[in-house]
């Protein structure tokens, strides 16, 4: 019980000296508010320049990620491309299968020596 009366107490002297102390911006207890509207305006617009900047950085990254992702796109459908080509080439160049090897056995110029 006692302890709590003396933290009381102790807490009192605290708000006390709160009250008493003058404040951090003000000189002499005085505020010289054009000064600190001013400093806090100058603060607002270094922060709005900060975030058009931000906001412009933004708008680069993700223009450049679209640019990435259509590349990344193209050269998927061009492997697409290139992998169903190959897919096909040995099938029309292997000579028991391929239409080449019949048209030179068909021609029959060779074949009558």
């Amino acid at each position: 019980f006692e302890k709590v009366i003396s933290n009381l107490s102790t807490k009192e002297e605290e708000c006390e000296r709160l009250r008493n102390k003058p404040c951090e911006v003000c000189v002499d207890g005085q505020v010289d508010f054009k000064e600190v509207v001013f400093n806090l305006q100058g603060d607002l617009a270094f922060h709005r320049m900060e975030n058009i900047k931000l906001k412009g950085e933004i708008k680069d990254m993700s223009a450049t990620l679209k640019a990435k992702d259509e590349e990344f796109i193209k050269l998927r459908e061009e492997n697409h491309t290139l992998k169903t080509k190959e897919v096909e080439k040995p099938i029309l160049t292997d000579p028991a299968v391929g239409p080449s090897s019949k048209a030179s056995d068909d021609d029959g110029v060779h074949d009558k020596k």
